[in-house]
């Protein structure tokens, strides 16, 4: 009748109940530590999520920077072309001008003289 007694009760009682507080300690350890583990997998992603999105945000700008700068660089080549072409057709004009000016210092019938002779020597090498 040992086993009956109220004191062996109390003492499976109290060995059950340490066992199950010790038990139920060592599972939330677990679980906390499971979680934390989970937590630092999901940081871990997210950075690298990051980090590649910050790497081809700045490849993208790098491309849209290079593209603006060889736009930007045919802008002002074609504006080179245009300089270029506006003043070769001034140098062209005040190269006319400058004729005008010549001929205007001649007397009339000296262009009538000067034409008549561009005119005789091209009929002559013609014939």
């Amino acid at each position: 009748m040992l086993l009956s007694s109220p004191s062996i009760s109390v003492v499976v009682m109290t060995v059950a109940a340490g066992v199950g507080l010790l038990l139920g300690y060592i599972g939330q350890r677990v679980a906390i530590q499971r979680t934390r583990h989970e937590a630092e997998e999901r940081t871990r992603h997210l950075l690298h999520e990051a980090e590649k999105e910050a790497e081809s945000k700045k490849r993208e700008a790098a491309l849209e920077a290079q593209a603006s700068w060889y736009q930007a660089k045919a802008s002002l080549e074609q504006e080179a072309v245009a300089t270029r072409l506006e003043l070769q057709r001034l140098t062209r004009h005040a190269a006319g001008d400058a004729d005008t000016h010549l001929r205007a210092d001649r007397p009339y019938d000296y262009h009538r003289s000067e034409t008549a002779t561009h005119r005789s020597h091209a009929f002559r090498s013609t014939g």
